[in-house]
């Protein structure tokens, strides 16, 4: 066992703002309680982060820089939609889209960090993480709607490129109150 310096806790906080904005058309066919959705889609998202120096640790505080990144992408999908009327008056509505997103700019995100007692002629630290250019995204989903209001719908998001894969799904319940 190497023992290079003692343990200790630090504490901080770094501040990181989001913003993210899509440009979508989107054609619809209708064929009876079916609709055809062709779209195309083109997004910026822009992220701010601030800097950060820990507390608590003396020398060994992490310092980590603050910066910004711009992100362009593109995305050709193409969806459906299937709409099912029951005579109670209660609904079904069904969606599946497939798509895929293309990053045209901003294809990498990277932090610049260091230690707080580091020599001035020691460069931070710069940890990048590619995030791939291509990614396939899939989405399907239901809900189902009574007279009422009341509204159970179920979907699922998945999205994998050559290095990454993430899901999500979701559940809604609305029970109107009268």
């Amino acid at each position: 066992m190497l023992g290079v310096t003692d343990a200790s806790e630090a504490r901080g906080e770094r501040n990181v703002n989001f913003l993210s904005n899509v440009l979508d058309y989107t054609y619809e066919v209708v064929n009876g309680g079916f609709v055809f959705q062709p779209s195309f889609s083109v997004g910026t998202s822009y992220l701010d982060f601030g800097s950060m120096t820990e507390h608590g640790a003396a020398s060994q505080n992490a310092v980590i820089h603050g910066g910004s990144e711009t992100h362009l992408w593109v995305e050709p999908a193409i969806g459906g939609r299937y709409l099912v009327n029951f005579g109670s008056g209660a609904s079904l509505r069904t969606f599946a889209r497939l798509g895929l997103l293309q990053y045209v700019s901003g294809t990498s995100t990277k932090v610049r960090a260091g230690l707080e007692g580091a020599p001035l002629e020691v460069a931070p630290m710069r940890i990048g993480s590619d995030l791939d250019r291509t990614h396939v995204v899939g989405e399907a989903g239901m809900q189902f709607q009574t007279p009422g209001g009341f509204t159970l719908g179920l979907s699922y998001t998945q999205r994998e490129s050559e290095i990454r894969e993430g899901g999500a799904g979701s559940l809604r319940f609305v029970l109107p109150l009268k």
